[in-house]
């Protein structure tokens, strides 16, 4: 096993229910496709259908470090959302977000501004802002 496999298994781990820690990650349903974005219209009904994808993802929920927050690309009430880079991928989440994508958990529903990642793509860091 390499070191890109092996940071891999252990973000699964860490983030995943069954893994290292039990109560740690929460389950959450990342949806994309942006509601009006993929949109289609039924002229014989005359309704419009939105095609927005639910993905079923496990993570865990962090505030934003103040020192981050500039008001411009970071606010105070982001926060970042952390996804094992595995557990994203067989969700079936292979590109990175588009405009409009978002994420519920803990009974909340978020707008995803942008998703990062470290090299060997072990951890997805989900940044969210409330609509």
């Amino acid at each position: 096993m390499g070191l890109a496999e092996l940071f891999q298994q252990l973000a699964s781990d860490m983030l995943t229910p069954g893994g290292i820690f039990d109560n740690v990650p929460i389950e959450a349903t990342y949806y994309s496709g942006a509601v009006g974005e993929s949109s289609t219209y039924d002229p014989a009904t005359q309704v419009v259908i939105d095609n927005e994808t639910a993905y079923a993802v496990f993570g865990v929920p962090d505030k934003i470090n103040y020192r981050m927050v500039d008001n411009v690309n970071v606010f105070p009430n982001d926060k970042l959302f952390y996804v094992a880079g595995n557990i994203f991928k067989n969700a079936g989440l292979t590109t990175r977000n588009k405009p409009g994508d978002r994420i519920v958990f803990s009974g909340e529903s978020w707008s995803v501004v942008k998703i990062d990642t470290d090299p060997v793509e072990a951890v997805f860091i989900i940044h969210v802002r409330k609509p």
